[in-house]
C-alpha cells in the first residue's frame, strides 16, 4: 500500500481484553503491552506507537475517554493525526463514547469516528446530529476482519479528502498571489500618463485606466462590455482589431480619431497588441493612446532639445 497514506488508528475502549483484540488484530505476530500505547517520556515530544514489520498500521490505545481526547491532542501537536478512531460507547466511570468522540472532534475534525457498541444508547440520528460527518456506528461484536476492512477503508478516505485539502489550500494561495498581482499590475497601469485601453478581440470593452477616462469622458462603468466604436465611431477601429489577432500585427502610432462623451473629436495615435495567457492563447488586445496634441509637443520640444545640443 501507498507508504504515504495515514494508517495512525486510535482504540478508546475500557475492556483491557477487548484492547488487545484490538492489538492482536492490527499487530498479529506481536506480543500484547500495556493497555495504553502512547508513551510520553519526559524528554521527548514525539508519540511512540506500536509498529511491526508485518503490519502498516500504527495503533494506539486508551481506556477511558478523557486519555483518548488527550492522545488526540497530543498527536496533533505531533503533527502525527490520527486517520480513525474506534470508540466504544460505555466507558464507566469516565465520559462515554459519544461525548468522547464530540471532544475529539472539537480538536480535530478531519478524523473518522467508528462508534463501536453492544447497546442502544444513543440512536444513530443522535450520533449523526452530534458528529456531523465521517461517522460509523459498529455493533459488537466485530470480527478482525471487519475491524481491519473498516480501519483500511477510513484511512485511505481520510488521506483522499487530505489530499483535497492540500490541493484546495494551493488554489487559495494560487488564487490570492494572482490577485495580488492583478491589483499591482493594475496600480501601475492606472497610474502611467498613457491611456491603456484592454478589449476582447471582437472589440468589447473590458478595461480603461484614469489617463483614458479623462480624454473620453465616460466613467469605466459606462465603457465596460460596450464596443470600442462607442469612442471610436468613424474609425474602422474593428478592422484594426482584426489585423492584431489574425495577422498578429502590432501596430505603433497609428493615426485615429477618438470622440469623447461630449461629441469631441481628437486625434489620437494608437498603438496595439496581443495580450496571451500562459499557455499562449490569445484572450484580449491592449491598446495604448497618445494624444496627438500632446505627442507632437513632446516630439516637438525632443527635436528642439537635440538640435540646441548641437
Amino acid at each position: 500500500m501507498n507508504e504515504k497514506i495515514n494508517h495512525r488508528v486510535l482504540v478508546i475502549d475500557d475492556d483491557k481484553e477487548l484492547l488487545d483484540v484490538y492489538r492482536e488484530t492490527f499487530h498479529p505476530n506481536r506480543k500484547n503491552k500495556q493497555s495504553s500505547l502512547m508513551v510520553f517520556a519526559e524528554e521527548a515530544s514525539e508519540i511512540d506507537t506500536e509498529v511491526s514489520e508485518e503490519s502498516i498500521f500504527k495503533v494506539s490505545t486508551a481506556s477511558q475517554g478523557e486519555e483518548g481526547v488527550e492522545l488526540v491532542r497530543r498527536s496533533l501537536t505531533n503533527n502525527q493525526p490520527f486517520a480513525v478512531a474506534f470508540i466504544d460507547i460505555r466507558m464507566p466511570p469516565g465520559i462515554d463514547g459519544l461525548e468522547t468522540a464530540k471532544r475529539i472532534r472539537e480538536l480535530d475534525e478531519r478524523i473518522y469516528v467508528i462508534i463501536v457498541t453492544a447497546y442502544s444508547d444513543h440512536s444513530v440520528d443522535e450520533i449523526q446530529e452530534a458528529l456531523q460527518h465521517d461517522v460509523l456506528l459498529a455493533r459488537k461484536p466485530l470480527s478482525k476482519d471487519e475491524i481491519l476492512q473498516q480501519a483500511r477503508n477510513a484511512c485511505n478516505r481520510w488521506q483522499e479528502d487530505e489530499s483535497l485539502r492540500c490541493e484546495g489550500q494551493e488554489i487559495k494561495e494560487r488564487t490570492g498571489q494572482l490577485e495580488l498581482n492583478n491589483k499591482l499590475l493594475t496600480d501601475i497601469i492606472s497610474a502611467i500618463p498613457e491611456v491603456v485601453l484592454i478589449c476582447s478581440p471582437r472589440g468589447r470593452i473590458r478595461y480603461i485606466n484614469h489617463a483614458g477616462i479623462k480624454m473620453v469622458g465616460y466613467s469605466p462603468t459606462q465603457l465596460q462590455d460596450k464596443l470600442i466604436d462607442l469612442i471610436f465611431p468613424v474609425s474602422k477601429m474593428q478592422n484594426l482589431l482584426i489585423k492584431i489577432v489574425e495577422q498578429n500585427l502590432k501596430p505603433r502610432h497609428i493615426s485615429r480619431m477618438l470622440r469623447n462623451s461630449k461629441g469631441e473629436d481628437k486625434t489620437v495615435f494608437v498603438s496595439g497588441s496581443v495580450l496571451s495567457d500562459a499557455t499562449g492563447d490569445m484572450q484580449l488586445v491592449l491598446l495604448v493612446l497618445n494624444d496627438f496634441t500632446e505627442f507632437w509637443q513632446h516630439t516637438r520640444k525632443v527635436r528642439q532639445e537635440r538640435y540646441s545640443n548641437d
